[in-house]
């Protein structure tokens, strides 16, 4: 049976998130100076952007590894603003590394994530700096670690594939429910159910983060940090830099998660030669892009 792989991106986003406020908390708990803060700290640069991407797989790195589930991510921490921009994994682009057109998530076997980065720079026409690539286990110990998620799941979900990596066991039932972080991996993984299959997944995802972000942005959690820091070092391939993770966490508690904006590269399901690929409607895109990004 063909390998069955979905996205966790939407945990990864919190994932991100979630660094930002325990770095900032943990720091501030140990009186850390001002000389310990780079000049990046008093930087009128008020935008972040970063690439968050998941895995088709529980490692982070590696030659046939593909990316699952891709999302970009931008703060800006003066209007508090938060947009979320998902792009199917079956986007159909150009890779300059193979130089041929092919789908979005082969780009990381090509070239890792710096070629995928690239991709996804150039096909929005923006900068994108930063970025952060986990697997499976970020996604299990940040639900649990925050005690679940709560979604409304749509309908009833149930499909197995144990050929997948990690075996693929899915059993939930619709309705109003707290999800641990096995359960909560079932549900982003989910997407055979739906009509829209891969659109299906990607708005499931925003809800979840959405849900997600509230949990974390609970003082409770705060209690937390030792083990949401380990959680992260041990599962997270970034190159966002401490000074900057610091002075976004400053302003964590401003952004408006609960109006994020969320969002789909704009275009349609298609067919080649029996292979499924999403193709982009450039004006929409440009449209959105404007809005999102300028």
């Amino acid at each position: 049976m063909k390998k069955f792989f979905t996205g966790l991106l939407v945990t990864l986003i919190v994932i991100v998130l979630l660094y930002f406020g325990s770095i900032y908390y943990f720091l501030s708990q140990a009186h850390i100076g001002a000389s310990d803060i780079t000049d990046e700290w008093k930087s009128d640069e008020h935008i972040l952007r970063v690439l968050v991407v998941g895995l088709d797989h529980s490692e982070t790195q590696g030659q046939n590894v593909r990316t699952d589930t891709i999302m970009l991510m931008q703060l800006d921490y003066k209007s508090g603003k938060v947009s979320l921009l998902s792009i199917p994994r079956d986007t159909y682009v150009y890779l300059s590394a193979v130089n041929h057109m092919d789908k979005i998530n082969h780009a990381f076997r090509y070239g890792g994530i710096e070629t995928t980065k690239a991709v996804v720079s150039e096909i929005l026409n923006i900068e994108i700096p930063y970025y952060v690539v986990v697997g499976y286990d970020m996604a299990r110990e940040a639900v649990d670690l925050v005690g679940g998620v709560e979604v409304d799941v749509p309908i009833d979900m149930v499909y197995e594939d144990p050929t997948a990596d990690p075996p693929l066991y899915i059993n939930l039932e619709k309705g109003l429910q707290i999800l641990d972080g096995k359960k909560a991996l079932q549900y982003l993984r989910f997407r055979k159910g739906y009509g829209n299959q891969d659109l299906g997944r990607i708005n499931a995802q925003q809800v979840f983060v959405q849900s997600f972000m509230h949990e974390l942005t609970k003082p409770v959690n705060l209690l937390k940090v030792p083990l949401m820091v380990k959680s992260y070092t041990d599962n997270v391939n970034t190159n966002l830099p401490l000074s900057k993770l610091i002075k976004f966490a400053a302003k964590i508690r401003l952004y408006n998660f609960n109006d994020m904006e969320l969002a789909t590269l704009p275009g349609i399901p298609n067919e080649r030669n029996g292979i499924s690929y999403y193709d982009v409607n450039a004006d929409e895109l440009l449209e959105l892009a404007n809005k999102l990004y300028r």
